[in-house]
Formats: C-alpha cells, sequence, structure tokens
C-alpha cells in the first residue's frame, strides 16, 4: 500500500513536470513579444529668439518648422490669461505662432495638428486657436 502511494506521488510530480515543460515550449513557439510603441524622441530645444528668427527666415524647410512646432509644444508655455486681457509676452508668443501658420513651408496638416497641439496643452487660447484654424 506504502509502495502504491509513493508510486503515486512520483507519477503526478513527474506528469505536472511534464505538463509545466509542454506549456513553456508551446509559450516560446507561438506567443511572441508585443511590439514596443514608438516613442517619440524628445525633439531639439530652441529658445524663443532661435524660434522667431527661424519663422522670419522664408528658406527654412519644412523638417526645421515641424521641429520648431515640437519645441514649442515641448518645452513652452504661453502664459495664462489675465482675466480677458492677454499679456505682453503672451503676445508676442501668439504673434510667433500665428506667423509660423502662415509659412511658406507650413501646409495645411502641419497647421491642423500644431494648433491640436497647442490647444491641449493650452486650453486657454483653444478659441484663438481654432479661429486660426479656419
Amino acid at each position: 500500500m506504502v509502495k502504491m502511494t509513493i508510486l503515486g506521488i512520483w507519477s503526478m510530480a513527474l506528469a505536472v513536470t511534464a505538463f509545466g515543460m509542454f506549456v513553456y515550449l508551446m509559450m516560446a513557439l507561438f506567443v511572441k513579444e508585443k511590439k514596443r510603441r514608438h516613442i517619440r524622441p524628445k525633439p531639439k530645444y530652441y529658445a524663443i529668439d532661435e524660434m522667431k528668427k527661424m519663422v522670419k527666415d522664408k528658406n527654412t524647410t519644412e523638417e526645421d518648422i515641424w521641429g520648431v512646432v515640437l519645441a514649442l509644444d515641448e518645452y513652452h508655455m504661453i502664459p495664462e490669461k489675465q482675466g480677458n486681457k492677454v499679456p505682453k509676452p503672451a503676445k508676442e508668443m501668439l504673434d510667433m505662432i500665428f506667423t509660423l501658420s502662415a509659412h511658406n513651408h507650413m501646409n495645411d496638416s502641419m497647421r491642423q495638428k500644431m494648433f491640436a497641439l497647442l490647444a491641449a496643452k493650452n486650453p486657454n487660447y483653444a478659441a484663438d486657436f481654432a479661429k486660426a484654424r479656419r
């Protein structure tokens, strides 16, 4: 009786081990790793003065223009409105943004994306950006 119990325990342990190895092999063969999401690299930092120069330059490329948009979104905040008034530093930034949207190398899809990014980050100015989209 004791021999049968020991034999039963050993056979059960062997069966569990074999099943575990089978599951491990099947997982290795058929389950693939999830693809990593595309992580957007941090854009190059541009100071406000550098951005103003690039915006005013007619020879700035589309890639450089989009780099300015990403840097503006990542590193710079437009100062909040004080009541209904826009402070002077905010006026300067908004002037640069609207000049940027009128640049020769800024196409419609880039303009739409830029205003969507900036409206999400600066909700106080969302109405101003919506007017500019038209």
